[in-house]
């Protein structure tokens, strides 16, 4: 069995550590920047006109090592995305500043991961760029709902990007996801590494909220995430796309219609889900499913709260491999007969190693298999709660 990730450590034992980390992560490498850039004055402010052409063209000014700072209360369209590539120790400050979409209806045949410049920002082949204080809207008229079509607008891109920190950035009303991480490019598939989402605020994102499609050590913290479809999901585009060591730690979910995390196909091992709560408007939901021919393992679910009835089946577990769920919390409702009649964890394919310890799962069934055929080795339940919640 291969060694716990340090991280993991980290949660289970100490939620200052876990601090700790994170401010070594926002300040890695403690350096100033050599010099400040101000966006000029003479691009239009105020979303009148599109300005990314010159936002554009002052970018590409700006060396290396610099900060660059967006004046507070402005506002700027984007007629297509801003983007930053090559840079290396590169922080851009919105000061408050709101970018907003000026593409209707953006072009999925662009292939992947996006159309054609349909995202707000996109950072490629990139080191140490910090992306904070922005306000980021998208242009789909209906918040939270997904459309098959026009599903390929982004708040934030990451693309082959390492030691970035997204922080105090707001996401609403894109087509598809507030922050979609994916590989540089579909040849070199330069996966996205020691990246840090922290202080999110993601409303009515048409597809999830944050998307892992390929990326090594992401971390989610302090994040808020309202009205779409997932929160975080390590979705696949294919069998090779990995997302290890994902950890999703101190969030808050509302309104999410599938899953608050949802871990999907192979490669998502050494996960860490804990300290997230949801609402009382949909109960907290979490998958963990993992391919038949490579499933998820090492995989970390604590503390999570869920204080909304359950409205369906209860957390998914499919094909895993060293799996611990403890201390969280989850709510099922009675039958009219006042019996439990919804399970907390529902259990298919090959699970393994499996430890279920310390849950209060008020009036819940405790695990049954999703399907025929499911089979369970080493599964251990203890000291849960499944007395009547109030």
């Amino acid at each position: 069995m291969r060694r716990m990730p340090f991280l993991t450590l980290v949660v289970l034992g100490s939620t200052l550590a876990v601090g700790s980390i994170i401010a070594v992560l926002v300040d890695r490498h403690g350096s100033q920047p050599e010099k400040v850039f101000r966006v000029p004055a003479g691009i239009p402010s105020d979303c009148s006109n599109d300005a990314q052409p010159a936002l554009t063209r002052f970018i590409a000014t700006v060396p290396d090592h610099s900060e660059i700072v967006f004046p507070g209360g402005s506002c700027y369209l984007l007629g297509a995305s801003l983007e930053v590539d090559g840079a290396d120790d590169l922080t851009i400050d919105g000061s408050g500043s709101t970018i907003r979409s000026a593409v209707a209806l953006p072009d999925c045949q662009g292939g992947p991961p996006s159309g054609p410049d349909a995202d707000l920002w996109v950072i490629k082949n990139s080191d140490q760029v910090r992306l904070r204080d922005f306000r980021l809207v998208g242009t789909n008229p209906q918040p939270g709902v997904y459309d098959g079509t026009h599903y390929c607008q982004h708040g934030v891109e990451l693309l082959g990007s390492s030691d970035v920190v997204l922080s105090d950035v707001s996401v609403s009303n894109v087509w598809g996801d507030c922050v979609y991480v994916w590989y540089d490019d579909p040849q070199t598939k330069t996966q996205s590494t020691d990246d840090l989402v922290t202080g999110l605020t993601c409303a009515g994102s048409g597809r999830e909220g944050i998307s892992s499609v390929a990326s090594t050590s992401l971390t989610i913290t302090h994040s808020s995430f309202t009205n779409l479809r997932n929160g975080v999901t390590t979705d696949r585009n294919t069998i090779n796309d990995q997302s290890p060591n994902l950890a999703v730690m101190d969030n808050t979910f509302s309104g999410v219609k599938k899953a608050m995390v949802n871990l999907a196909g192979g490669g998502a091992d050494n996960a860490v889900v804990s300290g997230n709560t949801c609402d009382s408007s949909r109960p907290c939901l979490i998958y963990v499913h993992g391919d038949p021919t490579d499933p998820i393992e090492e995989v970390s679910i604590t503390d999570n709260s869920s204080p909304a009835l359950a409205i369906s089946s209860g957390w998914q577990v499919a094909n895993v491999d060293d799996l611990v769920i403890q201390g969280n919390a989850y709510l099922c409702p009675l039958s009219s007969a006042g019996t439990p009649f919804r399970e907390f964890l529902r259990f298919s394919g090959m699970v393994n190693n499996v430890r279920v310890i310390d849950n209060t799962v008020a009036n819940c069934i405790m695990a049954k298999d999703a399907t025929a055929g499911s089979i369970q080795t080493d599964v251990v339940m203890q000291g849960n709660s499944l007395s009547p919640g109030p």
